[in-house]
């Protein structure tokens, strides 16, 4: 029975640029979601709008994207 060095018992994930490219675009996304959302007043799906004009995605896609972000991060949706 081989022995598995230290340095190869680590979890390494590999991703392709665009994977990174969307986790990077699902970030921003979340961000600028939570920074308008905690406004008293903005709707939800009002701001849901404004981000799917400015990436020019879908509304179901912001949506995926959050969901996507608050997963990665371990947040409770």
């Amino acid at each position: 029975m081989a022995l598995i060095p230290e340095t190869m018992k680590e979890k390494v994930i590999l991703k392709t640029p665009k994977q990174q490219e969307k986790e990077a675009r699902d970030k921003a996304i979340y961000t600028e979601w939570k920074s308008l959302t905690s406004k008293e007043g903005n709707s939800k799906m009002a701001v849901a709008g404004l981000i799917s004009d400015k990436y020019n995605i879908s509304l179901s896609t912001v949506w995926k994207s959050i969901e996507r972000h608050e997963r990665r991060i371990g947040a409770r949706v």
